[in-house]
């Protein structure tokens, strides 16, 4: 868990702990605060529903993430498997790049091995890079075709994956050999191909393909369909090929015109299982890039494939859905404040004689906690399981948009519906603060009556007060986001170094609170309502 999520958790179960304590040391007081919760249950059921809105929205972004999270990590397994890096003579990849992955000799690379990529990566920010295995390949996407009974095409397809390797190295290759390791290594005019391969080709074990390399046209009978599942499922970045076949390394050079010594990939596994080892990718990275330039190969790009795909960039479908229900969320908090706001107008008279029969404001604020308590807890757990209809419903929708332009994405992109506990937990605490803390604030503010006013339910007249203290935090708070938003639009001419996603928060953060901050030193002067229609 990251240390964002401890600390949450961390602060709901304090705020739980402090109210039950409270309770219990204050038995008359919570009684009081309690029996309005079972005594009026329109106004329960009005404020449980108003207070369930910003938990289930976030509930609904979360399992959304885990969602989209486990679909990334599934594809990462079916099309990388061991596979972490992959490092090649060549740019960076395009959409629709037909071009040939170069060759190189493999004596450029004979210096990167396990060891050595763990002693050059001893000083990278997350400790040395450990590997567990490195495998040299020939692999390029090239056009296939079956070959029917007659002798003639029976159907084609404009691209596939093919992999060259030396059988025994793919043995010793990873924390365990990958599945095709168990097989048989294919012979010269041997091939085995992926279950998507099979399909688009409607080829099986026995049938006849050709696959065209430079020198034309060569056939193979196809030894076995394995499914796809690491290195018999792969595919390079931006490919549409069709599946992957995988030929003997003398096959292979033979395929594309290859010369002896010569390949044209390393594939890099670092140590742990398919998906632990991604978070060496960093540090292995490092590794890999100065033995590569020592050896004069700096034209080498390292790819570090996996996290890309489990990453895809940062994007989460999840993330976009919490920034639009944000709004949804702010204006929950806003209705909670309003409903308890009416509510204790609503019992001014009850309110004041409590406090003329020596119940002090501490007390009267007590017994508004243990109510709004109560209000959130409920409302968190029903929040939850709002938001698990509103994730479902979403990833349903993704699917069925998904399955109707699968012929335009090449593939089919089912996400599952996959949940994390521990989203469940973060959803029920992040609810319950946000609730309790609005209703803790506003407490603090309507507990604050005239004792005299309140029992005869008059209107209070309260004095106009400007004090130092409230102009000073304004005043820090319009500073602060100044600050920040320099520091987010101008951080060359600061020299601060930040990265780009760390800039982008800052550029929502800064101006917010910068106009925040101006908005309530103005409201001292100028007219409410207009101004603060501007600043919103």
């Amino acid at each position: 868990m990251s240390p964002t999520t401890i600390a949450l958790l961390v602060a709901a179960g304090l705020v739980t702990v402090a109210v039950v304590l409270s309770m219990l040391r204050q038995p008359a007081l919570r009684r009081i605060g309690l029996r309005n919760f079972s005594r009026r249950k329109w106004n329960t059921a009005l404020v449980v529903l108003g207070s369930m809105v910003g938990t289930a929205l976030i509930s609904g972004s979360l399992v959304l993430n885990d969602s989209t999270a486990r679909f990334q990590y599934d594809q990462a397994r079916s099309s990388l498997g061991e596979i972490d890096e992959v490092v090649q003579s060549t740019s960076q990849r395009l959409p629709s790049d037909r071009r040939l992955v170069p060759n190189f000799n493999t004596s450029k690379t004979a210096n990167v091995t396990p060891q050595n990529i763990e002693k050059n990566s001893k000083n990278a920010k997350n400790g040395p890079g450990e590997v567990d295995g490195i495998l040299g390949v020939l692999t390029q996407e090239v056009p296939a075709e079956t070959v029917g009974k007659n002798g003639k095409t029976k159907l084609a397809s404009p691209a596939v994956t093919v992999i060259g390797m030396d059988w025994k190295g793919l043995k010793k290759f990873g924390s365990s050999p990958p599945p095709p390791a168990s097989r048989p290594a294919p012979g010269p005019d041997q091939v085995y191909i992926s279950k998507s391969m099979s399909g688009a080709l409607e080829a099986k074990a026995g049938d006849k393909i050709k696959l065209r390399g430079i020198k034309g046209l060569k056939e193979f009978e196809v030894a076995a369909v394995l499914p796809e599942t690491g290195i018999s499922g792969y595919k390079a970045q931006f490919s549409s090929s069709d599946g992957t076949a995988l030929v003997s390394m003398k096959a292979a050079r033979s395929l594309f015109g290859a010369g002896g010594g010569e390949i044209n990939t390393l594939f890099v596994s670092n140590k742990g299982n398919d998906v632990a080892g991604v978070g060496a990718s960093g540090a292995v990275t490092t590794g890999l890039q100065k033995l590569l330039k020592d050896k004069g190969g700096s034209s080498f790009e390292i790819s570090q494939v996996k996290k890309d795909t489990i990453e895809q960039g940062g994007f989460q479908i999840g993330d976009i859905f919490l920034m639009i229900s944000s709004f949804a969320i702010l204006a929950g908090i806003l209705l909670i404040v309003n409903i308890y706001t009416m509510l204790a107008e609503e019992r001014k008279g009850e309110l004041g004689i409590l406090r003329a029969v020596a119940l002090k404001r501490g007390g009267l604020i007590r017994t508004f906690v243990y109510e709004g308590y109560a209000y959130s807890l409920l409302a968190s757990l029903l929040g939850v399981f709002v938001g698990l209809g509103i994730a479902y419903a979403l990833v349903l929708g993704i699917n069925q948009a998904a399955t109707a332009f699968a012929g335009l994405f090449g593939s089919d992109l089912v996400i599952p519906f996959y949940v994390r506990p521990v989203s469940l937990l973060v959803s029920l605490a992040s609810g319950l603060l946000i609730t309790f803390l609005a209703v803790f604030f506003t407490s603090l503010r309507i507990s604050n009556l005239n004792i005299v006013s309140a029992i005869r339910d008059l209107p209070e007249e309260k004095p106009v007060r400007r004090p130092i203290g409230r102009i000073l935090i304004q005043a820090i708070v319009l500073l602060a986001g100044l600050a920040i938003s320099a520091a987010a639009f101008f951080p060359d001419v600061l020299s601060l170094g930040l990265s780009t996603a760390n800039r982008g928060y800052l550029m929502l953060i800064g101006p917010v609170l910068a106009a925040g901050g101006l908005g309530f030193l103005l409201g001292r002067i100028l007219p409410a309502r207009p101004l603060w229609t501007v600043v919103s």
